[in-house]
């Protein structure tokens, strides 16, 4: 199994004003999860800054973990460029 962590160094908010996860975070909950029968989303508001080795704990039981952006961490690196590019 194929799991992607992707780091981005601007704010975001995949939930959407007005629905209850956003209302409930909103008012103090530090984990929100919503789940149907096909997809699980979870939202968590964190105490630390850049949780990647607890994200990594979290998703050990994939066959391959593939991290974009952390450049400043020691991973082994597989760098894909388009032609004529570098």
């Amino acid at each position: 199994m194929l799991e992607l962590l992707k780091h981005t160094c601007h704010d975001f908010d995949m939930d959407e004003e007005g629905k209850d996860t956003y209302k409930h975070r909103k008012s103090g909950a530090r984990k929100v999860c919503i789940i149907s029968d096909k997809r699980v989303a979870y939202i968590e508001e964190l105490k630390e800054k850049n949780p990647l080795y607890k994200m990594i704990q979290l998703y050990e039981d994939m066959d391959l973990i593939i991290i974009e952006g952390y450049k400043n961490y020691r991973f082994k690196r597989l760098e894909v460029t388009r032609k004529g590019k570098v």
